[in-house]
């Protein structure tokens, strides 16, 4: 699969496409990286993720903080559903 990064306006985002974001080479996720960097905001659309395959990915990111203004998910408190 070939990961494609395509611009969402000339300002800000991009959508990735060509890559699940489930069981992620690490030299995938450093493109992903790169492409946050230089887009600050990205998309993924036709991902289909479950709640622990979500959070697996969140964590590569880094550690998670929690608020106490906001409710999470029972199951999964880390998780704020939206």
């Amino acid at each position: 699969m070939n990961m494609k990064t395509v611009p969402l306006s000339g300002a800000i985002g991009a959508a990735i496409t060509g890559v699940r974001l489930t069981h992620l080479a690490q030299t995938k996720f450093n493109q992903i990286h790169q492409a946050f960097l230089d887009h600050c905001m990205l998309v993924f659309p036709g991902q289909s993720l479950s709640i622990d395959e979500h959070v697996a990915f969140a964590e590569r990111w880094g550690s998670f903080s929690i608020s106490p203004f906001v409710s999470y998910l029972d199951s999964h408190p880390w998780v704020l559903p939206l």
